[in-house]
Parts: C-alpha cells; sequence; structure tokens
C-alpha cells in the first residue's frame, strides 16, 4: 500500500512540472506580440486595471504625459509597467497612448491668467501668466491644456490661449521732440527768493512744478526770452524767471553786524533733544534770543536747559514770548506767564539779555486792530517792567509792523529794541530796507548752522553789539 502511494506521487509531481512547462510559456507569449518599448500618457488621467478590460480592477490612475514602458499588447490593451521600484503592471487602452509627446509653442491672449493644478477651476491656482508669455502645449482635457514648467504640470484654460508665437510688436519711431527752450551749457545756479515757485511752462499763470526755498542750487540747462529752464536735484524740471536766479552767494549774506540765530523747541525736536550751542559760537554767532513761554500758560520746556546751555558757552541770551492777546486782562496774563518762566529759570534783569514780545497775529481783535493791538502790546509791556524787566523789544515782520503797530501808543521809559522779520534772499546784501530805523534783522528763515538740524532763523544786530 505505502510503494503504491509513493509511486502515485511521484507521477502526479513529474505531471505538475509538465503542465507548468507547458502553461509558464503561454502566459509570457500572450504580451510578446510587441517589442518593450516607451509611451507617454495622451489624456488628462488613464487607469491601469488588472486585466485588459475597463471592468477590472484600477491598480493605478496615472496622468498626461507619464511616461510608462509597454511590455506587450492583449485584445486592443497594451500591458504596461509604470513606476520605479514601486511601480506597477496592468492593462490601459491603446488609443490612450503616444509614442511621444507632442508639444506645440503657443501664448496667453488675455492680460492675466491663472495656471491649474488640473484641468478645471476648482484646481489651485499655481502661478499666472500674463498677455503673449510663451509656453509649450503638450497636452489637451476638456477644454484645458496642459503644459510643464519644471517637472511641474499646469493646466490652463484654452479659451486662453492661442497657437504659435506672440505677435510680433514693431518698435514705434523715435517721436522727434520739440524743445520749448534753446539748450545751454548747464551750470548752477541759486533760487533767489524764498518759497519760489517753479512753472510748467513760460508764464506764471502755467501749472507749478515745485515750490524751492532761498539759496536752493539748481542746475541751469535752458532758456525760452526771459526764462531759465532748470532741473532741480531730484529731477524735476521747470522754468524760472531770469531775475530770480543768481550764480554768486555772497547776494545773500546782509551787511556785517553782531550775528545770532533764534531757537525754539522746534530745533531742538529735529536736533535729536540737544542742540550744539559751542558749534553755534563757533561758526561766528555771538547772541541766541530763545522761546520761554506763548499764551497765558504755555512754556517751552526746552528753554531754561537751552539758555543755561548757551550762557555756558559765553553766547548772549535773550528771550522771547509769542503774543496771543485779545484783550488787556490777556495782556496781563500772558506777561505774567512770561516773567514767571524766566524766574523759576533762575533768571533776572541782571542776568539775561532782552525780552522780546513776538507780534505776529491780530488775535481776532474786532473793530480798530492797530489801535487795540497796540493797546495790548503796551499793557504786556508795562506789566513786565512791572515784574523787574527793563530791557524790552518787539519781534514783527516788516509789513506787519506798519499795519498793525502804532508805536505810538506804546510807552517806551527806556529804548526799546525793534527786532523785524524782512526775508529779500538775494537783495539781503543790499540791507533791511526798511523806511524805519530796526535794530535787529531777522534775515532769513531758511539758513543753516552748525550744531542745529534743519532750517534756522538767522539774525543780524546793528545795535549796541555788547548789549546783544
Amino acid at each position: 500500500m505505502n510503494k503504491t502511494v509513493k509511486m502515485l506521487s511521484t507521477a502526479l509531481l513529474f505531471f505538475s512540472l509538465a503542465i507548468g512547462g507547458i502553461i509558464a510559456p503561454f502566459e509570457q507569449s500572450a504580451h510578446a506580440a510587441a517589442a518593450k518599448y516607451k509611451a507617454y500618457v495622451r489624456c488628462y488621467s488613464l487607469k491601469i486595471r488588472n486585466k485588459p478590460s475597463s471592468k477590472y480592477k484600477t491598480v493605478r490612475t496615472v496622468h498626461m504625459n507619464t511616461r510608462i514602458t509597454v511590455l506587450g499588447q492583449k485584445k486592443g490593451y497594451a500591458y504596461i509597467y509604470s513606476g520605479g521600484k514601486s511601480g506597477k503592471r496592468g492593462y490601459v487602452q491603446n488609443k490612450w497612448l503616444k509614442g511621444k509627446i507632442d508639444s506645440r509653442r503657443a501664448h496667453v491672449t488675455v492680460s492675466a491668467v491663472n495656471a491649474r493644478a488640473g484641468a478645471g477651476t476648482q484646481y489651485k491656482a499655481l502661478k499666472t501668466l500674463h498677455r503673449n508669455e510663451k509656453i509649450t502645449i503638450s497636452g489637451y482635457h476638456g477644454g484645458w491644456y496642459g503644459f510643464k514648467h519644471g517637472r511641474v504640470t499646469y493646466y490652463i484654460g484654452a479659451k486662453y490661449i492661442k497657437m504659435g508665437n506672440p505677435p510680433k510688436v514693431s518698435a514705434a519711431p523715435p517721436k522727434t521732440v520739440k524743445l520749448s527752450y534753446s539748450p545751454v551749457n548747464a551750470y548752477t545756479a541759486y533760487v533767489g527768493y524764498d518759497n519760489l515757485k517753479v512753472y510748467h511752462d513760460t508764464n506764471s499763470k502755467s501749472a507749478v512744478v515745485t515750490t524751492l526755498r532761498e539759496k536752493t542750487a539748481v542746475a541751469v540747462i535752458g532758456q525760452n526770452g526771459d526764462w531759465m529752464r532748470i532741473r532741480t536735484n531730484d529731477g524735476k524740471e521747470g522754468f524760472i524767471f531770469k531775475d530770480n536766479l543768481t550764480t554768486d552767494l555772497k547776494r545773500f549774506d546782509p551787511p556785517a553786524g553782531a550775528y545770532g540765530v533764534d531757537l525754539s523747541h522746534w530745533q531742538n525736536d529735529r536736533s535729536g533733544g540737544t542742540i550744539n550751542f559751542n558749534a553755534i559760537k563757533s561758526s561766528g554767532n555771538s547772541f541766541v534770543i530763545i522761546k520761554a513761554t506763548e499764551g497765558s500758560n504755555w512754556s517751552d520746556n526746552t528753554f531754561s536747559a537751552n539758555a543755561h546751555q548757551a550762557l555756558n558757552v559765553g553766547l548772549k541770551v535773550s528771550a522771547y514770548h509769542f503774543f496771543r492777546a485779545a484783550t488787556s486782562g490777556q495782556a496781563v496774563a500772558e506777561a505774567n506767564n512770561f516773567a514767571n518762566v524766566l524766574n523759576r529759570s533762575g533768571f533776572n534783569n541782571d542776568n539775561l539779555g532782552y525780552l522780546f514780545i513776538d507780534v505776529e497775529t491780530t488775535n481776532d481783535i474786532k473793530g480798530n486792530v492797530k489801535e487795540i493791538l497796540s493797546n495790548n502790546v503796551n499793557v504786556f509791556l508795562n506789566q513786565i517792567r512791572n515784574r523787574g524787566f527793563s530791557k524790552l523789544g518787539i519781534y514783527t515782520g516788516a509789513n506787519f509792523y506798519k499795519n498793525y503797530i502804532d508805536m505810538s501808543r506804546i510807552d517806551q521809559p527806556q529804548r526799546m529794541l525793534l527786532w523785524i522779520a524782512r526775508y529779500r534772499g538775494q537783495d539781503t546784501n543790499n540791507g533791511v530796507g526798511t523806511d524805519f530805523q530796526v535794530d535787529i534783522w531777522q534775515y532769513t528763515s531758511n539758513g543753516t548752522v552748525p550744531g542745529v538740524s534743519g532750517a534756522v532763523d538767522k539774525n543780524v544786530s546793528y545795535y549796541d553789539p555788547n548789549a546783544m
């Protein structure tokens, strides 16, 4: 019995080997009709099935222009391999394969369009293309073109694409520009007057290009009659009347006297909080006039430090108050505010120079403005005298002085100083040019002084230099 079983087992083994030898070559030969070759997916997405029919299981999905290896053919299906070490074998229809990536040159026809991760607006926008930007189309799916950039495949709506290169834009012939001026060899000149307008054309009714401060350096590049074509440091161009320019900086210097500056917290703010009074003195100035107060209750919180620092370096120090009073009662309150701040800062009539009332506004006075304002100024000055200060003066502009200050209404038991602002630009060298005596002339608000950042009011005193 055992011998019979053994013989039967041996017979079955040989039968199985024989059958296996027949079946294996048959399965391999089923895909041997064509030699192995490379192909590419030509549709948007393609499912690889485990058997040659769409009813069988999907083993992997590949996308447009994916490279696959065709191993054989069966019933209109290609037996393929896709992927590297983790690749899959299976079947796809031959009609969705192509031997090479078909590519066509195309370009964008709209100003901007999104290129997406898939063929549809539901897919993420990956980049934006612009009009006439070139792309190479490598596939089409449902109204969307596919194209590659680097290793990434993008999709873009076909309606925004046109095949071929973008149209060539012919360069427009250069336009002949007729200059509105005769060019000159460029030279440097200086703006003659403060806040001078630069015009677009050669008349003061044309558009204003920019406004320049006095002494601003410009390049003169042309001329049209009495108008000069200029270019600013920041590239703006326009016209200035020729008499408003000069090449001589000495014209901005006043006739000699004792030089000084007036200061307030504005200069501290622009200078990082600290003014270098040593530098002010070393540059030829002998006095400073420093703002202390304004109105009936405001005081400049930099006054005390500024005044003492100026005294410590040997500068003569005077102070001023900005006048706001519309009534005599307000004038008294303002005088007391001024005197109180001076006293708290350690100053009196002996260790301080002149005290100036700064009168620049009419303070909403109704009626006879000149008479009322002058009376109020007189009340202020008398109250300052009552507080122990006798060296006094008035600051104002030349035109304001003539229109609103009546000196016959102002008491002068001791001669007061008249400090006048008048900015004459390139005519400064001719003097203040008033028909009344001026003791201190503020000749520019656009000065520069070492030790202070930004524009500074500069003054020259023609009164006793030792007093200032």
